[in-house]
């Protein structure tokens, strides 16, 4: 005799609507930052194989484009510097490598995709977003009803391997974001040789051992991603509206800042930002070294208005390694909270009515730093 299998209604979806958008708002605001970033394999020698052939050749276990076939991409819920530095990033487990092996024999007719994001440190955000349809799509059309004030997210990734995981992995993370930092190195193949010819000039050759040159290939993915990033929350209508963008990208070399105003062939991400960002107060520095060239970059969205504040600094010691690689990362990231708003006195609240919004001006230009 066969057995019968009841399938039994999920609790949270008997609920009414209000208690479950309140239940929404209490899940997606439990963190106060999240760091995007990239981590080592913990085995070379043997990568994951996922035992997916593609038809046009390529390999099929590179889900995410521009992504080194030795990196695994980080979302973890909190502010992590050491998946922010230049240094070499942090080596993932091997039991992280050989669970995710094991999920892809587990089942061929999986999504490689899919299956990458069932293995990531997932956010409350993204956890609740892979529930079910009707509850990513209760979710989503709450992200979007949100006001600025009311996120709470600082979003903190690095350029140019974290973006690529940002614009492959979870996009839809930006709807509970108030602030945007992105921290990384820009150096070309072609910027090489500059360093090289820096490095002949020097005694003490272990000076100017810098990061690793960025295929341009990868540079031009993450330039895309910045791209669509800086047109959706900066544009003239933007689809999400955001209180920051801060972006601090080191260029190896005594010739580094000539790197900074790059336009082409590929294109700096200072260029990308500025060249896609439609209004807005920016601030910009430029702090040089022996080493190479610090560029920082702020923008505080503004449709009616674009304006711009430059200026010129100098490492206090340019061939400090901890100084001038270590300046990718604010000292004082990360950023905190925005205060909750004042109670109003009760008679203003009568006064107001239970549903009208306050007249608060927004906490987060009190982070601002």
């Amino acid at each position: 005799m066969r057995s019968q299998q009841h399938h039994s209604k999920s609790l949270l979806l008997e609920l009414p609507v209000e208690l479950r958008l309140l239940i929404y708002d209490y899940a997606l605001f439990s963190h106060e930052h999240v760091t995007i970033s990239t981590g080592l394999k913990g085995s070379f020698a043997s990568p994951v194989d996922s035992g997916y052939a593609s038809d046009d050749g390529h390999d099929s276990d590179e889900l995410i484009p521009g992504l080194p076939s030795d990196f695994e991409p980080a979302v973890l819920p909190r502010f992590d510097p050491d998946f922010l530095h230049l240094e070499q990033p942090p080596i993932f487990e091997n039991s992280h490598a050989e669970s995710a092996a094991q999920d892809g024999a587990a089942s061929d007719d999986d999504d490689p995709l899919a299956r990458h994001r069932a293995n990531l440190p997932l956010t409350t955000p993204l956890a609740l977003l892979q529930t079910n349809r009707q509850i990513k799509d209760e979710l989503t059309w709450h992200l979007k009803s949100q006001r600025t004030q009311e996120r709470k997210l600082s979003l903190y990734m690095t350029y140019p391997y974290g973006l690529l995981v940002f614009q492959n992995l979870c996009p839809d993370l930006i709807r509970l974001v108030r602030s945007i930092h992105i921290s990384g190195y820009y150096y070309p193949p072609h910027a090489q040789e500059q360093v090289k010819r820096a490095a002949e000039c020097r005694w003490l050759q272990r000076l100017y051992t810098q990061p690793p040159p960025i295929d341009e290939s990868v540079i031009k993915f993450a330039n895309d991603a910045l791209k669509r990033l800086t047109r959706t929350i900066l544009s003239p209508s933007p689809k999400v509206p955001m209180e920051e963008l801060e972006m601090r990208i080191y260029h190896p070399g005594p010739k580094g800042n000539e790197l900074i105003w790059r336009g082409e062939g590929p294109s700096s991400p200072i260029c990308v930002a500025l060249c896609n960002t439609h209004g807005g107060s920016i601030e910009s520095s430029v702090t040089q070294g022996g080493r190479g060239a610090g560029a920082w970059l702020k923008i505080t969205p503004n449709e009616e208005a674009r304006t711009l504040t430059q200026r010129w600094k100098r490492f206090t010691d340019g061939n400090s390694k901890e100084e001038c690689e270590g300046w990718v990362v604010n000292p004082e990231w990360p950023l905190p909270p925005p205060a909750p708003p004042a109670p109003s006195p009760p008679a203003a609240a009568a006064a107001s009515g239970p549903s009208s919004p306050s007249d608060h001006s927004d906490p987060g230009d009190e982070s601002n730093s």
